[in-house]
């Protein structure tokens, strides 16, 4: 796998969130060196290690067929197991990395390194420091708001991204929506945790995402989304409705309670919540702007350095 698939692809696990983007733009062609093939080996395992973690990523990309085809059925783990896991992960790929010695690499490849390290040294550093949010690649502090969660996230993802061509399909679009609830509890949980040290979003988003919660879990279980759209491609696959029952009985059993779960944290939380965005308020937040920023720039700059660059 060549630098830019490996970068482009690497996205599927957050690997390349952060990364700059001049890392995907073309390279010409330069000399290689002993250790190119070790480290595009190595990037090529990582990413391989990564798919099976993420299968939403894996189903986007349309590699979720073969000896991969299990991860059709399945949803990411958003649980704290799951969060220390990938930071386990992060931290043997930093180091298998950085086992390379870079004198031996040709420039293409040391870009590569250069790249690679740098964005898993910042989601390091992040995941260790900050124990609050999401903060694996760019930077995001509440798990629950109306850019983020599952509650928004895996509806567009099964509307959008699983596709429905045979029987197969359809049955694992089932059994993600089973994983669903489950994936919701764990982010209602985590959020809680969270807010058990201050962190959760301001009131006016909390306002628009209950908003937005209202939209998908105020209407019938038949009437959803989750549900008309699989009815949809069921047709368009020509395969018998029944299993848009079975969907029907998943959405009102088993994802409406996760979702009330979810709405009744997040209404307790409206109550407690202030007006002030900054996340300047939240545990060693001037830090974690820093290092936000970072992120999303690969400089480091103050946000007021960015600020008049900007204007």
């Amino acid at each position: 796998m060549d630098r830019r698939s490996f970068l482009g692809h690497a996205s599927i696990a957050a690997l390349a969130a952060g990364l700059p983007a001049v890392a995907n733009a073309a390279a010409a062609t330069t000399a290689t060196g002993s250790g190119d093939a070790k480290l595009h080996a190595l990037l090529d395992r990582i990413f391989a290690d990564r798919l099976v973690s993420n299968p939403e990523g894996a189903t986007r990309l349309g590699l979720d067929t073969g000896r991969n085809a299990a991860l059709k059925s399945q949803l990411e783990g958003r649980s704290a197991l799951d969060a220390a896991r990938d930071l386990t992960r992060a931290k043997s790929e930093f180091a298998a990395i950085r086992a390379i010695d870079p004198a031996t690499l040709g420039e293409d490849a040391r870009l590569d390194f250069d790249v690679v390290t740098w964005q898993l040294e910042r989601s390091i550093a992040g995941q260790e420091r900050f124990h609050y949010g999401s903060n694996g690649g760019r930077f995001s502090p509440y798990l629950l708001s109306q850019l983020t969660g599952a509650y928004q996230d895996i509806p567009d993802f099964l509307d959008t991204q699983h596709r429905v061509k045979d029987a197969s399909d359809a049955d694992a679009y089932l059994a993600r929506l089973g994983a669903f609830a489950t994936v919701l509890d764990q982010e209602t949980e985590q959020q809680r945790i969270d807010a058990g040290k201050g962190v959760f979003a301001p009131d006016y988003i909390l306002d628009t995402t209950l908003k937005q919660f209202a939209a998908l879990r105020d209407k019938p279980a038949a009437e959803t989304g989750l549900v008309t759209g699989f009815a949809e491609k069921l047709k368009q696959a020509g395969l018998p409705p029944e299993r848009a029952t079975q969907a029907t009985s998943l959405v009102a059993d088993k994802v409406f309670p996760a979702l009330d779960r979810q709405r009744a944290l997040i209404r307790e939380l409206r109550g407690k919540a202030v007006h002030d965005a900054g996340v300047w308020r939240l545990p060693d937040g001037d830090a974690y702007y820093a290092a936000a920023a970072e992120a999303a720039t690969t400089a480091q700059l103050t946000g007021d350095e960015i600020h008049k660059l900007g204007l």
